[in-house]
């Protein structure tokens, strides 16, 4: 007996084709947005940190996502009326690849922190960042964050004294003005290495002593500290860098 065609194509299909996944567009491949994008003035620059994502539109994880894209925009603070999130008005400012990130970038895992150099006093600058694959499909930029630049913060006072188990740092701070006082953020290296971005306290540090334990005897250490201020806007803001100081574990 001879099939009908149709019926014929349809248990051809059954067998030989299997069961199909939903359809993805390629557009669903593209990168979700950078998460946790924050941006604080440091000093006399702008310290962006974002975590870059780790599934595309589709909810699938990511296999070759390549970098990311910084853009800024530039609003004079003292002119009203300007748009601080017009992110069609802003330009491209740096491109980071994960083989070779260049300098001003540091990688913590899937977080990254860089810093703005090219800043000054009385302007607004707003930043977003868009990752981007290896084949250059760009992803969905983040929300753009604000950072309203004001002269640079007196550094506070820094003393090291070394004891058997421990660094202990003394810290003072000169009244902030404009702002008030938040705390210290801590940054240690290994001396002759570069100081990390990323402090070693997850919070400011509000004690005028810092105890800084499991360091090794052999290594000599340095450190600066930032005093840590809240900006009339509501704003965190770094000072200047202490001076560093150099210690290393003392004998028993």
């Amino acid at each position: 007996m001879r099939l009908p065609v149709g019926l014929l194509l349809i248990l051809i299909c059954t067998v030989s084709c299997g069961k199909r996944g939903a359809l993805i567009y390629p557009e669903m491949a593209a990168p979700t947005a950078p998460a946790e994008v924050t941006a604080l003035q440091s000093g006399s620059e702008v310290k962006i940190s974002l975590l870059l994502p780790q599934k595309d539109l589709a909810g699938r994880p990511l296999r070759e996502l390549a970098g990311f894209k910084l853009f800024k925009q530039v609003t004079d603070a003292t002119k009203e009326g300007a748009c601080k999130a017009c992110s069609s008005e802003a330009l491209l400012a740096k491109t980071v690849f994960f083989d070779h990130p260049g300098t001003a970038v540091q990688r913590y895992d899937n977080r990254f922190i860089l810093l703005d150099s090219q800043v000054h006093s009385g302007i607004d600058y707003v930043y977003y960042v868009q990752s981007f694959l290896q084949d250059g499909t760009n992803g969905v930029a983040s929300l753009p964050v604000t950072v309203s630049v004001v002269p640079v913060l007196a550094p506070p006072a820094l003393k090291a004294v070394p004891e058997p188990t421990e660094v202990r740092l003394e810290l003072a701070a000169p009244s902030p003005a404009p702002g008030t006082f938040v705390g210290f953020s801590i940054y240690r290296a290994i001396k002759g290495q570069p100081f990390p971005y990323r402090p070693l306290t997850k919070e400011p540090v509000v004690s005028r002593v810092f105890s800084d334990f499991g360091l090794q005897r052999q290594l000599m250490y340095t450190y600066v500290a930032k005093t840590v201020v809240r900006l009339p806007n509501g704003a965190l803001a770094e000072s200047a860098a202490s001076d560093t100081v150099e210690v290393q574990l003392s004998e028993d």
